[in-house]
C-alpha cells in the first residue's frame, strides 16, 4: 500500500505518538480522544490547542465511521483497513487518516479538496459561512467536516487516492495543525480573562447572598 507507506515515512522517527489500524467505532473514538488529551496534558499544551486537535481527531474518525466503504468479506478488506495516526513535530501536530471509498465518489472529493486548498484564509472563511447557511436551510451537513479541517489546521490538506479495484480506492489525507504562538497567546489571554471574570462574578454572587438578611417566618 503506497499511501500507508507514505504516511509511515512522514511519521518516522519520533513523530508518531500513536496509531490505529482496523475497525473504528464510537467507543474507540472516545478512547483515542482521551489518549490525545492525556498526551497533550503531559506536555502542558494550552487549552485552545487541545480543543482544536481533539475536534479534528473527532472529524477524522467520524469520516472513517461514515464513509469506509469496502465490505468486510472483500478479498482486499484485510489489506485496506481503516487507519488513523497521531503525531507531533516541533511546531505542529500531525493527524493522518485512511479509509476505503467508492471510485465514483473519489473524483468529486478530489475536486472538492483541490478547491478548498486553493482558497486563501479569507475566502475559506467566506465559503464556510455560505456552507453554514446551506446547512441551516437544507438540514444537511455534507462535507462541512473537511471545511472545518482546512480552517482549524491553518494549512492545506495533503491527500491521495490509491486504486484498489474497479469499484474501490483507498483515500488518505494528512492534516498539519500549526502551533502559531501569536494565536495561542491571544487565545490563552482571552481564556484567562474569561476565567478571572467568571470567578469574580461567582464571588460577587456569593457575597451578595451572604448579605441578604434571613426572612422571618
Amino acid at each position: 500500500m503506497d499511501s500507508i507507506e507514505r504516511l509511515q515515512k512522514i511519521f518516522a522517527d519520533d513523530r508518531l505518538i500513536f496509531a490505529h489500524k482496523g475497525e473504528v467505532n464510537h467507543q474507540l473514538l472516545l478512547a483515542i480522544c482521551r489518549l490525545a488529551e492525556v498526551e497533550m496534558d503531559l506536555t502542558s499544551e494550552v487549552f485552545y490547542m487541545k480543543k482544536r486537535v481533539v475536534h479534528l481527531i473527532i472529524e477524522c474518525l467520524q469520516n472513517i465511521i461514515k464513509h469506509n466503504s469496502l465490505p468486510e468479506d472483500s478479498a482486499a478488506a484485510a489489506q485496506f483497513k481503516p487507519t488513523f495516526m497521531f503525531g507531533k513535530e516541533d511546531d505542529r501536530y500531525l493527524l493522518a487518516s485512511g479509509n476505503t471509498l467508492l471510485n465514483h465518489k473519489a473524483h468529486h472529493l478530489e475536486n472538492y479538496l483541490n478547491y478548498l486548498n486553493s482558497l486563501n484564509p479569507y475566502r475559506l472563511q467566506k465559503f464556510y459561512k455560505g456552507a453554514i447557511k446551506s446547512v441551516v436551510r437544507w438540514g444537511k451537513k455534507g462535507r462541512m467536516g473537511l471545511v472545518e479541517m482546512a480552517i482549524k489546521s491553518h494549512d492545506k490538506i495533503d491527500f491521495s487516492f490509491e486504486p484498489i479495484d474497479e469499484q474501490y480506492c483507498y483515500f488518505t489525507y494528512l492534516i498539519s495543525i500549526r502551533r502559531d504562538p501569536h494565536i495561542l497567546a491571544n487565545a490563552e489571554n482571552l481564556r484567562s480573562s474569561w476565567e478571572a471574570e467568571t470567578a469574580k462574578k461567582i464571588q460577587e454572587g456569593e457575597n451578595a447572598t451572604s448579605e441578604v438578611p434571613p426572612t422571618k417566618n
